[in-house]
């Protein structure tokens, strides 16, 4: 038995900001997309419960995200689960948490945790990496090796959830110090994407917003390229904000106390996933972090790029003219 397009789209009706805080937190959940979950999706996996996901709420709650990321499909949520607990013991995602990740990736890759937004979300601050200090990553490493701190970083923004008692984490992402240059780079367009397809399929109802703060110019094209791989509920939830009303457009959902000061806040409580000392839930305020290089990530990324030189010819340096005389004579 399937749902029909008269369930579906009654079940859409339901799907507003408070449905799934209302879920999470055992309050009473519109009555029928419980019965659907109860009498329509858990008979068709009861071989897959209790799920194996040490960062779940529930299994109620797993099982309502993957069926509203399926728009109400039961075949393909059924099909969706599998596929995603599989990947979770393959990979070994459970185990993450114990994983060592080169610092080399985990440093520029990841953010960290500061405050709530007005609805109580947890609000995870990352940057968008500059193309200087992606690129040598991308020849260095594997894609795989990129999407492991990605993974990393999801598995904290569920713990943070858990931790705080709330369904969805809200996201700043700041491209002020990023390039256009990657679009230039298979490498880079294809780990962007295998990135998004990621967090859409083994993810989902993840987050409640994401705002993307400092585009740079040009930022039209990214979106036009990366646009079609976002789903349109996702769509719906993200703000592009411009650097020069950042802080007054950031207010409006988030408390200045509650934005780190480097993102026009206030608040000095900034906790990075990527600090030793980093335990979910904990935001120091005066701890300087013990980064493995001694080069916080903020300097990293503020770092100059790399002057390219040309080669030099040992007599006459790097022209060209002379060098049909001295290559006999060198």
């Amino acid at each position: 038995m399937n749902l029909t397009p008269a369930d579906k789209k009654r079940f859409k009706q339901h799907m507003d900001a408070k449905y799934l805080p209302q879920y999470v937190h055992s309050i009473p959940a519109p009555p029928d997309i419980c019965e659907a979950v109860e009498n329509l999706l858990k008979p068709r996996v009861l071989d897959l419960l209790p799920l194996s996901d040490s960062q779940k709420t529930s299994d109620n709650d797993m099982l309502a995200r993957m069926l509203i990321s399926t728009d109400f499909d039961l075949d393909e949520t059924e099909a969706k689960l599998r596929r995603y607990l599989k990947w979770r013991e393959q990979d070994r995602i459970d185990g993450i948490f114990q994983e060592t990740i080169p610092p080399d990736i985990l440093h520029p890759l990841t953010g960290g945790f500061c405050g709530h937004d007005n609805e109580g979300h947890p609000m995870y601050y990352g940057y968008w990496p500059p193309t200087h200090i992606l690129m040598p990553l991308l020849k260095k490493y594997t894609v795989m090796d990129l999407l492991r701190s990605h993974f990393l970083l999801m598995e904290r923004q569920r713990e943070a959830c858990i931790v705080d008692n709330q369904p969805q984490v809200s996201v700043v992402t700041d491209f002020s110090k990023a390039g256009l240059g990657i679009l230039y780079h298979w490498g880079a367009v294809k780990a962007i994407k295998e990135m998004m397809l990621y967090d859409d399929k083994y993810y989902p109802e993840h987050m409640r917003h994401c705002f993307l703060v400092g585009t740079p110019p040009g930022f039209e094209l990214v979106w036009k390229i990366f646009g079609p791989f976002i789903p349109a509920r996702v769509k719906a939830k993200m703000h592009i904000i411009h650097k020069d009303r950042q802080a007054q457009e950031l207010s409006k959902w988030i408390p200045l106390d509650q934005i780190p000061i480097e993102w026009g806040g206030t608040s000095p409580q900034f906790a990075r996933i990527d600090d030793p000392a980093y335990k979910a839930g904990v935001y120091p305020s005066q701890r300087q972090p013990a980064w493995q290089d001694g080069i916080t990530p903020t300097e990293q990324l503020d770092a100059e790029p790399p002057v390219k030189r040309e080669p030099q010819h040992p007599c006459r340096g790097p022209h060209p003219r002379w060098w049909h005389w001295h290559k006999w004579f060198c």
